[in-house]
């Protein structure tokens, strides 16, 4: 067995910089935590960093971490794949396109209470990193809902991501009005003259 897989995969939960860790232990996996916090400059060379809430082992990290295992890659065929299954097993099957819309239109109401939190935050000089992971949990809910309702309609996972490529595409392609002169808290669309009002 190599040393990788001799590794579990740990969630270290603090306020500032929570994190997943894989290591071979717990000392391990708090020694590489405070080792990524001082690299991120909360603390100096020296100064003692104080323990975090909790930390739980959670799977040995073989289980679903790619070999060599990068925190930044993703290999979004293999994670839909992935997904899917998942979500078949738990959800049932059939498109329940219904469902999820008002899932996401929940998710999306708790977007906006996250970010009013963080606004609010941010005025009485309270902002910190847990306001931001708030917001973004948010938003990583809203993204697997739609990935889920994507498989639904019977899309396979290559074919899901070959159609973000080409709109991703299709969008840099169009004109858009200058965000400046935009109303922040109103979708931007761009200009459907050009195209016949193709959306």
């Amino acid at each position: 067995m190599s040393k990788r897989n001799e590794k579990a995969l740990f969630h270290i939960q603090d306020n500032d910089c929570p994190m997943y860790v894989a290591a071979p232990d717990y000392p391990t996996a708090l020694r590489l935590w405070e080792a990524e916090m001082r690299a991120h400059g909360e603390y100096a060379d020296g100064e003692p960093v104080p323990p975090p809430y909790g930390i739980t082992r959670i799977c040995e990290a073989s289980e679903f971490l790619p070999e060599p295992w990068d925190p930044t890659s993703l290999d979004l065929v293999e994670h839909l794949r992935r997904q899917s299954q998942f979500s078949l097993r738990t959800f049932g099957p059939g498109t329940r396109t219904v469902g999820i819309a008002d899932h996401i239109e929940k998710e999306l109401r708790e977007v906006r209470e996250a970010a009013s939190t963080a606004a609010n935050a941010e005025l009485s000089g309270a902002l910190d990193r847990s306001h931001r992971d708030d917001l973004l949990t948010e938003w990583i809910d809203v993204a697997i809902l739609a990935f889920d309702g994507a498989w639904r309609t019977g899309a396979s996972p290559e074919e899901i991501v070959l159609a973000l490529k080409a709109k991703q595409a299709k969008n840099e392609a169009r004109k858009w009005p200058d965000w400046r002169s935009a109303d922040p808290n109103r979708a931007i669309e761009h200009d459907r003259t050009a195209e016949g009002g193709v959306s």
